[in-house]
Formats: C-alpha cells, sequence, structure tokens
C-alpha cells in the first residue's frame, strides 16, 4: 500500500506534473499532438495578430479611409483562416480527453474487479495443503497486494477517475468483496459436512 501510495504521489500533478508536465499529459491527459497542434495554431495567431497590427499602424498613418476600409476586410479575413483550425483543435482536443479518460476509468475499473477475483482465488486453496496447492494462497495474496498498489498510484496521480464510476459498480464491487470474505468458498472437509 505505501507503495502505491508513494507512487501515486510521485506521478501526480504535483510531481510528474510539475517535473514533466508533458510526460504527465501522455499518460493521464490525454490529447497530447491534439494539444501540441493547437498551442502551435495558438501561437500562429498570435503572430498573425501582431502582424496586422503593425500593418493596422502603417495603413492608419496614410489617412485613407477606403485603404483602411480593405484592410480591416483583410485582416478579418486573415484572423478567420487562423482562428477556424484552433475552433477545431479545441473540439478534436476536448473529444480525445474525454476518450482518455473512458479509457483510465475502464483501466481502473479492471484492476478492481481482478483484486476482487485474487481474492476470491485466495479463499479456494488451503495453505495447509502443502505444495505447490499450498503456495498458491500467497501468490494470490501478493497478486492482490501488487494490484491494489497500481490501482492506488492511479487513483492516486489522477483522483478524478473516481468521480466517473458509477456507484452501482462500487455497490456491486462492495457486496462481492464481503462475500467472499463471509462465505467460505473452499473445499469442504469431512468434519464441515
Amino acid at each position: 500500500m505505501v507503495v502505491g501510495i508513494t507512487a501515486g504521489l510521485i506521478l501526480s500533478q504535483w510531481g510528474l506534473g510539475r517535473f514533466n508536465p508533458d510526460a504527465y499529459a501522455k499518460i493521464f491527459v490525454g490529447a497530447h499532438d491534439a494539444r501540441m497542434s493547437f498551442i502551435e495554431q495558438v501561437k500562429k495567431r498570435v503572430d498573425k495578430m501582431k502582424d496586422i497590427e503593425e500593418r493596422r499602424v502603417k495603413v492608419e498613418a496614410t489617412g485613407s479611409e477606403s485603404a483602411m476600409a480593405d484592410f480591416n476586410a483583410r485582416a478579418e479575413r486573415e484572423l478567420d483562416e487562423v482562428t477556424t483550425p484552433i475552433d477545431t483543435l479545441k473540439t478534436e482536443m476536448k473529444v480525445l480527453e474525454r476518450d482518455h479518460a473512458a479509457m483510465l476509468q475502464n483501466y481502473s475499473s479492471a484492476l478492481l474487479l481482478v483484486v476482487v477475483v485474487m481474492m476470491i482465488l485466495e479463499t479456494l486453496f488451503d495453505e495447509s495443503s502443502g505444495g505447490y496447492v499450498g503456495t498458491l494462497r500467497g501468490k494470490f495474496t501478493s497478486i492482490r497486494y501488487a494490484v491494489i498498489a497500481v490501482w492506488l498510484a492511479v487513483f492516486i496521480a489522477q483522483p478524478m477517475l473516481i468521480r466517473d464510476v458509477p456507484l452501482m459498480f462500487f455497490v456491486l464491487l462492495l457486496l462481492v468483496a464481503v462475500g467472499a470474505g463471509l462465505v467460505p468458498l473452499g473445499k469442504r472437509g469431512a468434519s464441515d459436512a
């Protein structure tokens, strides 16, 4: 558990996000390429606005109203040409981020299900059996703890994943976990019958 919490803090926005924001964005936010294209397009728009402003000053210096009207119409078209890709990229980026968050949500749900399966499998093997069968329970326990550590790391690194998990999923998961803990699923011996 301590390893999962530590890994989560290192991978979080305050750890990895601060020291390597690109890596954090690739892992937890998604849409990295679209974001980079969006930033590049915004820079182009800022450069275009500076260029237009410099040309506006020159046109205003001539004092011609018709030249100013032509310039304003041309400048508006030029800005529209640069702004339209920004809007498209922004929409694409939001869709990709939502899809990436859904993928991470599915992974975290799958990790929780693996924990429950490992917990159920642990109850099927008796340590007193000895041999390979006896060691399986310990192996399943180790796997369960490792998966819990990974889930904790992901959850701490990206806590908003938990808000999208349906309440019914958590309730059913809790019921299965409690059931696996309370109901003996192993083989019944002669004394149990």
